[in-house]
């Protein structure tokens, strides 16, 4: 059995510990080996050698030293001392999402208690418990798209973004979804997912820019979502200062679902529609869909991992022999 030194490492050092306490032990258990005992302390050394007797009572030491040998074998074992490697193939499903979450400031209107960007983070929030396993990654979006994290399968870490989240977090207001789904490719292509899923969630209204945005997405392998949080009645959108935004004619501008441009969006994506709900059934629209359609965004990557050999157990046969003699009397004596 060949040992490589440069390679030689212990999979468990903090078993060596264990050497301090057998230390001590075999310290105190030398010092009492003989049947003397203290008394040598205590007698004058004139007379040691007539009131003594220090030859044929001395106890042997080497019990002693065969538990100290047994002991040191079992510790470096369970320190797991390895240095050989050996190559493992494996393979690993990577489940690949880009969720885009509008921050518009339509996201603050209130139709949806205690607004729309609030119910939409607690959805999100539903989406990614409901993703483990997967990578996630995560977009805010207005008038330009901006990366909050790129993927991961650490759903606590995404989770620890959303309260910072709000309409103030981009500089340059509007709802365009047309750079959410080209952020949400590059991201993907970035990675090298050859892939996956990207899930809008807002309250825009879809035009053509974003529906050529989602068929090339699907061209490219893949498929876009929505999440539609905006309701049919619609709202009016507040302003930083309060006031309610006026349309071009001064009449109170109301922001409304865009049913059918989202849907049609979605359709060109080859994604689902699913509007906001009070229970998961839209959780379960966006990935039950997908998942009966035969997509979860899911592709397998071989790698090649590398795994220690422990040979090191072997040495427990040595303990063996010397465990036997234990049970011998008169052996060591």
């Amino acid at each position: 059995m060949f040992v490589n030194f440069d390679m030689l490492t212990l999979l468990r050092p903090w078993w060596l510990l264990a050497l301090l306490p057998m230390l001590w032990m075999l310290y105190r258990l030398w010092r009492s080996g003989n049947s003397s005992g203290d008394w040598q302390y205590y007698v004058d050394e004139a007379l040691r050698e007539h009131v003594l007797e220090t030859g044929a009572d001395r106890k042997s030491h080497w019990p002693l030293l065969v538990a100290a040998v047994g002991w040191l074998i079992a510790i470096l074992v369970l320190a797991g001392p390895v240095w050989e490697q050996r190559p493992l193939p494996a393979l690993q499903a990577l489940q690949s999402q880009v969720v885009a979450l509008d921050v518009s400031r339509s996201m603050d209107t209130d139709d949806r208690k205690p607004s729309r960007l609030s119910r939409a983070k607690f959805k999100l929030q539903d989406l990614l418990a409901a993703s483990v396993g997967a990578e996630t990654a995560l977009l805010v979006f207005s008038h330009v798209a901006y990366v909050v994290s790129p993927l991961t399968d650490d759903m606590a870490t995404l989770e620890a973004f959303l309260p910072a989240i709000d309409t103030s977090v981009v500089p340059v207001q509007g709802s365009r979804l047309k750079p959410a789904i080209d952020k949400a490719i590059a991201l993907l292509q970035q990675a090298n997912r050859s892939s996956g899923s990207i899930v809008l969630i807002t309250d825009a209204t879809s035009d053509t820019a974003a529906e050529q945005a989602a068929a090339e997405a699907f061209a490219a392998g893949y498929r876009v979502s929505v999440l539609a949080v905006a309701t049919k009645s619609g709202a009016p959108i507040r302003q930083a200062d309060g006031s309610l935004l006026e349309s071009a004619d001064g009449s109170i501008a109301l922001t409304r679902l865009d049913e059918s441009g989202l849907r049609n969006l979605s359709s060109a994506g080859g994604g689902v529609y699913a509007e906001l709900s009070v229970n998961n059934n839209d959780i379960e629209t966006l990935l039950g869909a997908l998942a009966r359609e035969g997509f979860a965004g899911v592709e397998q990557t071989e790698q090649e991992i590398t795994q220690w050999v422990e040979r090191a157990p072997w040495l427990l046969l040595l303990v063996i022999p010397l465990s036997l003699l234990a049970f011998r009397r008169g052996v060591f004596e």
